[in-house]
């Protein structure tokens, strides 16, 4: 039913983050601004958010009301982006997020979204309803999907545009659905309706887009048997052939890291061949199954030098069990998961979807928005407004990974709260509360802290840390260092 059918050879176009400039939106430079205005002239973190002020970054289409024009003077819509955008002499590259699924968010509370595949009384999503949510699958390509695309045609050739779809909906139906409201008949429904419309109706309507998949992030899908369930999905949808790949750690916190090229850690314990089973988003594997597990004594120093030396590299015997490209701050490689940093997911997903899918040769983009700090979270399932995080690598082509990552890019916009406190700062109470919000790692979890915002909005305090604690790449040697190294 959600197979798409392929009339034509769909052309991938070559990287498309590459020999451009990157779409800064004056709504996102307003908002920066006045937390700059907060802090006094010459203040470290002032420094900071003034140098990021010129720095592109995605913008998420996550309501109908952010397609076509409207009237209140900020450019906050698909159509009043592109259409800045097409006014520079050069056309910079636009990046949007499509994000209103129905039932839109399953296995979390802090961005449910407006369409539903059946309604609530009071407006929210009944997750558990059943049925095929046809009504919710219309409702979306009729006043959201149709919409985005028409914006699109219009500007087909004229300003370049990477679009993100769907993020978290194809990684909740591979590993989520012992879940509740996303093993509900109607959400699955809608995640592959949805996902297949998106794919085919914009890739139709604007032939210059390029398209990824969303493939969540290691700390997700790095399992083996959660990355296979993933492909399947991708694969049993037919969308392949009209992607150029998949993006990453789309507004999460997972180490960037370096990449071992293929070579495994002497830290990486495998799980047993017969354990394949799924391992749920922010969960671990079931320990009373496999109490303990041999490690594999491989020396990934030794493999890295030997791969890196085949792709070009050079010398990689920096990258020792003890750090480099094994650097392991989740402790992910002791449970069965190789993707200990995006880098290596990157390599592990390509991989794997080139074996699993007939003629697909993906390309990656990873969110580097806010892991410059990849060791503040004392559970890396925690993923809302997370203390001590830092912006990350600046919007780059420059991936030192053979060619196979296009870009790091800030898919999530630094600043754009990821959930709501159980209270608003208005005081009042937040709609949308997730508990996950209140984790141990989460702003305002602790008595000191502010209360924080719903789900995209401007998160002042967030902002602040993140820039004191910013960390990204060096232009002149490809180093990570923090960003007062610069003397900004």
């Amino acid at each position: 039913k959600w197979l798409l059918f392929l009339t034509a050879v769909v052309s991938i176009q070559a990287n498309p983050f590459a020999g451009v400039n990157f779409y800064v939106n004056p709504e996102y430079q307003a908002e920066l601004q006045g937390s700059i205005n907060s802090l006094p002239e010459g203040d470290a973190t002032r420094l900071t958010l003034e140098a990021m002020a010129d720095t592109g970054s995605a913008y998420w289409i996550d309501k109908k009301d952010k397609i076509a024009p409207n009237d209140n003077n900020v450019t906050d819509t698909v159509e009043e982006i592109l259409a800045d955008a097409a006014s520079k002499s050069i056309p910079p590259l636009v990046v949007f997020i499509v994000y209103d699924a129905p039932n839109r968010d399953c296995a979390a509370k802090a961005s449910n979204g407006e369409i539903c595949c059946t309604y609530f009384d009071d407006g929210t999503c009944d997750f558990t309803a059943g049925g095929d949510c046809s009504a919710g699958l219309a409702e979306y390509e009729n006043e959201y999907i149709n919409p985005f695309a028409a914006a699109l045609a219009k500007y087909n050739g004229k300003v370049p545009v990477v679009l993100v779809i769907e993020p978290d909906s194809l990684p909740n139906l591979a590993t989520n659905l012992a879940m509740p409201a996303c093993g509900d008949t109607g959400t699955q429904a809608s995640y592959r309706g949805a996902v297949t419309a998106a794919v085919s109706t914009l890739s139709s309507a604007c032939d210059t887009c390029t398209l990824y998949a969303d493939a969540a992030h290691g700390g997700w899908l790095g399992w083996p048997a959660n990355l296979n369930a993933y492909l399947a999905v991708v694969n049993e949808l037919g969308i392949a052939p009209f992607l150029r790949g998949f993006t990453t750690n789309s507004a999460n916190y997972q180490p960037l890291g370096s990449s071992c090229f293929g070579a495994v850690c002497s830290s990486y314990k495998p799980l047993p061949p017969w354990y394949d089973v799924v391992v749920p988003k922010g969960s671990h594997p079931d320990k009373a199954v496999f109490p303990t597990v041999e490690r594999r004594d491989v020396a990934a120093d030794a493999n890295a030098a030997d791969a890196k030396a085949v792709a070009g590299k050079g010398d990689g015997a920096e990258d020792g069990a003890e750090g480099g490209c094994c650097a392991d701050p989740c402790g992910l490689m002791s449970e069965g998961n190789p993707a200990n940093n995006e880098m290596n997911y990157a390599f592990q997903l390509a991989a794997a979807a080139r074996s699993a899918i007939a003629g697909f040769d993906p390309y990656v983009v990873i969110d580097t928005g806010r892991n410059g700090v990849s060791d503040m979270r004392s559970d890396c399932a925690d993923w809302c407004n997370i203390r001590g995080a830092g912006v990350g690598v600046k919007p780059t082509t420059d991936t030192d990974s053979g060619g196979l990552v296009d870009a790091f890019f800030w898919l999530k916009t630094p600043g754009e709260s990821d959930g709501c406190t159980e209270e608003l700062p208005s005081g009042e109470a937040c709609p949308r509360y997730d508990s996950a919000c209140a984790s141990p790692d989460s702003i305002g979890s602790d008595g000191g802290e502010p209360d924080a915002p719903e789900a995209g909005q401007w998160f002042d305090y967030a902002i602040k840390q993140l820039a004191a604690n910013a960390v990204w790449a060096d232009p002149d040697n490809g180093t990570a260092v923090a960003a007062a190294a610069f003397g900004i």
